[in-house]
């Protein structure tokens, strides 16, 4: 039997001992430049993160400091939901505007298949004056 424990490997455990990292300590297999790489990745994802719901929750009109709140655990569940049922100020601004618009009268009609009357058309040079012969 080769001097080999019945485990299978010799002195009877896995190489690095029961940890697996190999002896080399550091977060991560891979030592602590592996863990400073990932640590470093993890803060720039959540840099962008921050970005992109600050800017979304500007977008729809709510404070940029409440998209932040989605960067929280358990609090981003409540900020979410939130977001989706909330009145969005810009919606209501834009239905403001709309109903502006529909109740001004306007100057020209938008309709290509409504003629315009003749009375609606401006002559620049004016009237003509009658010839005297």
């Amino acid at each position: 039997m080769n001097g080999a424990p019945q485990g299978g490997f010799p002195q009877g455990g896995p190489p690095g001992g029961i940890s697996g990292m190999g002896g080399r300590g550091g977060l991560l297999p891979g030592g602590p430049l592996a863990s400073i790489f990932l640590v470093a990745l993890f803060a720039v994802t959540l840099i962008i993160l921050a970005i992109a719901f600050y800017r979304l929750y500007e977008k729809a009109g709510f404070s940029g400091a409440l998209g932040l709140l989605m960067l929280v655990p358990v609090v981003n569940l409540g900020v979410a939901l939130y977001l989706a049922f909330a009145e969005w100020p810009v919606l209501a601004e834009l239905a403001r505007v709309k109903l502006l618009a529909a109740s001004a009268p306007s100057a020209a009609t938008t309709d290509p298949m409504r003629p315009v009357p003749p009375s609606a058309y401006v002559d620049a040079t004016g009237p003509a004056a009658p010839r005297t012969s």
